[in-house]
């Protein structure tokens, strides 16, 4: 990476006693240095002039900096809101919620982005059948369980199944989100290609009167190898009852049809009928509706009594306003009734024959703009020049991009008209901008057709980033009504973020050059290793041989038997993984770990008056002798003065009077006193003798 070393520029009043300096070397012209002098005058704007050039060409501007990242491959992730799925308590009956219907916790605000379903029903059992035995699941439904369960056991096979039982049928042609939380213990590296799955795969099934039938999924668990959402898409078919092992009811089944998993899957729990809410608060909304009668809206915000009609009364063409919540409705000349049926829920009617006028009955003829009473008061923005890069504030920041129009006003042939223009739309004659959604801006690339044009937010809405992210366990409450169904989070949902700024794009530009994606030096294969998607990796050290010209890498899985092997899948996954980013000259050789259990014999007076001296120095022996739980890698050398001090300095030890320590097999050799293990080896605890005197 070339580096440049760069000068701060002088300043003018430096540069300016530099020329004057100069003056009597360059010319034998008598002077004062009088300001009134012409001649000082002309070297006081041509310094100034220096001065600033050199400033600005001392100077790299963010959009070049972008610029040069851009080409290199980066460019500013896009901000998003937060998501977390809601479970609901104390629900006697399904019920529907409307498109943004907000929940609060505090002061953060979550939306629902469509309008979605509260299911009343719920996970009555759920259980498994591996190799032909019941296992019992029932504590992952217990809110109150913290136990974790084996759902598959110790050895899942093809073929083992996993039954959920409903309490109703489920509602048909709908969506189902279930949320399986995962044991981690073992620290699995994160999947790459999520539609790969090297270990298992699993098929989903749905009862009916005509048995089983296979049915569409959106598996976050990856065949239960993680935990995630389980999304299940019920046909639009009759469900029917179905018993097994005693439970009754309507039923879901998972079916393994591929079980190679390297660790068995460990669940501690399973939500069932959840629904989305996004991190967000909507200031003002745009519903587009085809033009025809009667148009029901589901919307809170309408509550507020800030809203616009527009309607397309031709095939083409733009809008006109039918009625601004400023202004009585018989003002505008054209009209339609609108009736209230319950909380945020209201109809419109446009009628011809009674209005004279109506929608064209397309399908984005009618629009219904609501505001709030902050964003309405602020709505209106500035009218369009027309030249390059026009910047125009908006009034709010953080803004959540999709959700971002803005409306024109133009007048045309006499009659006002009106438009809704999305940013990033290019099309000749349009007006197309791009928007600065973290600093709230947005920037007119080409007036188009639109020069002269008044501007409008239309559609907005803003979010927190990560400051809106939430912990699991959180109550949520509904705004706009009381209700004794509880709502809350059990699981932490996917992070916001706003869109990344020119410090944070830079910090991982860096990042990126310090991860190593080809191996060169023995660390980099290492650091590989621990990249590899969807493994669990305990420990690995890579060993060059330079006289085969080859790298040797030895890995130790996690595993719930402490002195484990890799399968060959991890062989085959790591040999590819390394092979694709090796030089190409050198070797790369996938070594078995191996392990020496160390024996320690000894004699120590140990002082009066202490209890359980000697569990307390068995656990000092063997977190030295244990590497397959301390920090000690592959080949490290046991130390044996490092041990035998930290036995001496134990508040319970007089002193020490015989102690040894030896390998049990020939995967190590002593060097003096300490213990060297093979490069591929690994210490563990071995027979421990120690006997103790009283001092």
């Amino acid at each position: 990476m070339i580096r440049i070393k760069r000068k701060e520029p002088k300043d003018y009043q430096t540069m300016l006693g530099d020329a004057f300096a100069k003056i009597p070397l360059l010319t034998k012209e008598w002077t004062n240095f009088n300001p009134s002098d012409p001649g000082i005058t002309l070297l006081e704007i041509l310094t100034a002039f220096n001065a600033i050039q050199s400033n600005q060409l001392s100077r790299v501007s963010d959009n070049v900096k972008e610029n040069i990242l851009k080409l290199m491959g980066f460019t500013p992730m896009e901000g998003r809101c937060g998501r977390v799925l809601l479970a609901a308590e104390n629900v006697d009956h399904d019920f529907y919620l409307p498109n943004d219907q907000k929940f609060r916790i505090g002061n953060i605000n979550f939306e629902t982005n469509r309008k979605s379903i509260v299911h009343a029903n719920s996970i009555t059992s759920i259980f498994s059948v591996a190799s032909g035995k019941v296992i019992d699941c029932a504590s992952l439904i217990d809110r109150h369980s913290t136990m974790t369960v084996r759902i598959f056991g110790d050895k899942p096979a093809a073929g083992d199944e996993l039954y959920i039982f409903l309490s109703e049928e489920p509602i048909k042609d709908t969506e189902l989100i279930f949320y399986f939380g995962f044991d981690d213990r073992f620290h699995r590296t994160p999947g790459g290609d999520k539609h790969e799955n090297v270990f298992a795969a699993v098929n989903w099934q749905y009862y009916t009167k005509d048995g089983f039938i296979d049915i569409k999924k959106k598996d976050q668990t990856r065949a239960f190898l993680n935990g995630g959402e389980l999304r299940l898409s019920i046909p639009d078919v009759e469900g029917a009852e179905f018993e097994k092992e005693g439970r009754y009811g309507y039923c879901l089944r998972a079916v393994l049809e591929r079980a190679d998993y390297d660790v068995p899957p460990r669940f501690f729990s399973v939500h069932g009928f959840l629904f989305e809410v996004w991190q967000k608060e909507t200031r003002s909304i745009c519903h587009t509706f085809r033009g025809k009668d009667p148009i029901e809206v589901y919307c809170d915000l309408l509550e507020e009594g800030f809203m616009s009609v527009f309607v397309k009364e031709g095939k083409k063409g733009s809008y006109r306003l039918y009625s601004d919540s400023r202004l009585r409705v018989t003002e505008q000349g054209r009209y339609y009734r609108m009736n209230r049926e319950a909380f945020g829920l209201y109809t419109f009617e446009f009628d011809k024959e009674k209005f004279g006028y109506g929608p064209s009955g397309e399908a984005d003829s009618v629009k219904i703009v609501a505001y709030n009473e902050e964003l309405m008061r602020q709505r209106t923005l500035d009218t369009v020049i027309g030249y390059d890069d026009q910047e125009i504030k908006l009034p709010v920041k953080n803004i959540v991009p999709e959700s971002f129009t803005l409306l024109s006003k133009r007048v045309i042939d006499g009659e006002e008209v009106y438009d809704f223009v999305r940013p990033g739309r290019n099309k000749r004659g349009e007006l197309y901008y791009s928007l600065d959604e973290r600093e709230g801006r947005i920037f007119i690339r080409d007036a188009g057709d639109f020069v002269g044009a008044e501007l409008f937010v239309c559609s907005c809405a803003v979010t927190m980033g990560a400051s809106g992210n939430v912990r699991p366990g959180n109550t949520f409450v509904p705004v706009g009504y009381e209700t004794e169904v509880r709502f809350y989070n059990p699981y932490v949902g996917e992070g916001g973020r706003l869109k990344e700024n020119l410090q944070e794009l830079t910090a991982r530009f860096t990042e990126d050059l310090n991860t190593p994606y080809t191996a060169v030096k023995q660390s980099d294969y290492e650091d590989l290793v621990r990249m590899i998607p969807d493994l669990c990796i305990q420990k690995v050290r890579a060993i060059a041989d330079r006289a085969k010209n080859e790298v040797r890498v030895v890995v130790k899985p996690y595993a719930d038997e402490e002195r484990t092997f890799l399968s060959d899948i991890y062989i085959r996954k790591i040999t590819e993984f390394l092979d694709e980013r090796r030089v190409l000259t050198t070797g790369i050789k996938v070594v078995q770990p191996a392990y020496v259990p160390i024996e320690v014999t000894g004699t120590i007076y140990v002082r009066r008056h202490y209890e359980n001296c000697l569990e307390e120095i068995t656990k000092v022996i063997e977190k030295h002798l244990d590497y397959l739980k301390n920090e000690k890698n592959f080949g490290e050398i046991l130390k044996f003065d490092a041990l035998f001090n930290d036995i001496e300095e134990m508040d319970c030890v007089d002193h020490i009077y015989e102690l040894s320590i030896k390998p049990e097999n020939q995967n190590a050799v002593m060097s003096g006193l300490d213990i060297v293990p093979a490069e591929n080896a690994l210490c563990c605890t071995g027979r421990i003798a120690i006997e103790l005197n009283m001092f």
